[in-house]
């Protein structure tokens, strides 16, 4: 039963969490720009596309043009306490080569059209060259099963290690394909409204094998060296330990599809002063499995499960303090409670809110230097943290500089780094229903930073 258990974790990797900024599973980090400002909830820049559809309609009429590319590499820590295990630190490397977004905007007289091409969701492959804890823990107590097999089983056999391999990758993306139309109603007040195709793909290829162990027995392996245990077990004519010991294998995609309904509002209640809205609407997504292998047996094919995006909030505020500096504030609020993940929302003690503050100086006619901070506060209670799906506090630092190319083409240039809060919980661990082994800690650890590239090109 335990290395069932362990494949059941590797399937639930689309909770790993590979965004770097946003809620436990939309990413907010759509473009170059916010890299470098970290607070783009009242741009009227192309970003705005995601950012704040109804403020589209404060650009110049024309073409805008807009792609860029983040690299991300994320570094997840977990440390356990349970003293069996041989190891107590497991490091999981998140590496995202290309994290690309694309807009384009069409701006005539008092309407915005706009098209956007990102992942709004995942976006990297998790790689656990030692496995999780969560994957050893059974396996770390074969020794102790075994050392207190009662003598009516053929016990006590004197054992005190254990080996195992373990092969998991991991990749989760939500490709979102979005359309915006914004119009200008009033001159200090303009409106949105659009949608977002969502395609999610999530895909796991692993296996836990080769599960040894040092059991001491006359005639079988009297030096107590390691041995398979599913070869020992078949040998001692214990079936039921040799079929939870077997190699398994777990070679799985998921996909699915759904619609997010996108409204927004722009308001500019003076000179320098402007206000931008947008919410994001509950996304209604079942992912299916298309099951190639799943020697759990708990992954049949063609089975679906619910796995919502929650609807998003996001508010903002930009100020034009001199013609050549601008600040701003952004807060985005996701409702986590209202999304359907199976139950596993019900675990969320308050929904996850991100705060963030930016600001922009124009060196000359060419360069404008800028600087964001951004606060992420997670609200998931202990009950939802494991070793695979944590949500984590953070605090984020980004900069970086615009420069104009041309009259006509801009790049954007940022960097920003991401420190999280750690993460804990008490695990209370059994060797069997009758015998507890004691409560331990395992501590959530974080960290992660992002390079970005974008050009922006303009046609009037």
């Amino acid at each position: 039963m335990y290395l069932k258990g362990c494949v059941v974790i590797l399937v639930l990797l689309i909770a790993a969490q590979f965004v770097l900024a946003g809620g436990i599973i939309t990413n907010t980090n759509q473009s170059a720009a916010f890299v470098r400002n970290l607070s783009r909830n009242a741009s009227t820049d192309v970003d705005a596309v995601y950012f704040n559809p109804a403020g589209l309609v404060d650009l110049q009429d024309g073409w805008y043009f807009s792609v860029s590319s983040q690299t991300i590499f994320q570094e997840k820590t977990i440390i356990n306490k349970f003293p069996y295990l041989n190891d107590e630190e497991f490091v999981g490397e998140v590496t995202v080569p290309t994290f690309p977004n694309a807009y384009v905007v069409w701006k005539r007289n008092k309407l915005a059209l706009s098209l956007g091409v990102g992942p709004t969701g995942g976006g990297g492959t998790a790689d656990y060259a030692e496995g999780l804890p969560s994957f050893e823990t059974d396996v770390a107590k074969l020794p102790l099963i075994l050392s207190n097999l009662p003598e009516a089983m053929g016990g006590p056999v004197p054992t005190s290690q254990y080996d195992v391999s373990v092969n998991l990758e991991g990749s989760s993306i939500f490709w979102g394909f979005q359309f915006n139309a914004a119009y200008d109603l009033h001159p200090m007040v303009s409106v949105s409204a659009g949608a977002r195709y969502i395609y999610a793909v999530n895909t796991y290829d692993g296996a836990l094998a080769d599960v040894k162990i040092n059991p001491t027995i006359p005639d079988v392996n009297p030096q107590g060296k390691l041995v398979s245990a599913y070869h020992l077990f078949n040998t001692l004519g214990m079936s039921q330990y040799a079929a939870m010991v077997a190699d398994k294998e777990v070679d799985v995609t998921q996909t699915g599809t759904a619609v997010t309904p996108l409204v927004g509002l722009n308001v500019r209640p003076m000179d320098g002063l402007n206000i931008g809205l947008r919410y994001e609407m509950n996304t209604d997504l079942d992912l299916e499995n298309d099951t190639e292998k799943d020697g759990t047996g708990m992954y049949p094919d063609g089975v679906s499960f619910s796995n919502d995006i929650p609807a998003v909030l996001g508010v903002g505020v930009q100020y034009v303090i001199a013609p050549e500096w601008k600040a701003s504030v952004s807060g985005t609020y996701f409702f986590d409670d209202g999304a359907d993940w199976e139950g596993r929302e019900e675990l969320v003690d308050n929904n996850f809110f991100e705060v963030s503050a930016g600001t922009e100086y124009m060196l000359n006619e060419d360069v404008t230097l800028s600087l964001g901070v951004l606060h992420s506060q997670t609200g998931v209670g202990a009950a939802y943290q494991t070793d695979i799906s944590h949500s984590l506090t953070s605090n984020t630092v980004g900069l970086g500089a615009r420069v104009a190319l041309t009259e006509a083409l801009f790049m954007d240039l940022g960097a920003l780094y991401t420190m999280y809060d750690d993460g804990e919980k008490e695990i209370a661990y059994y060797l069997n229903e009758q015998t507890p082994l004691g409560s331990y800690k395992e501590i959530y650890q974080r960290s992660n930073i992002d390079f970005a590239i974008g050009l922006t090109y303009v046609l009037k």
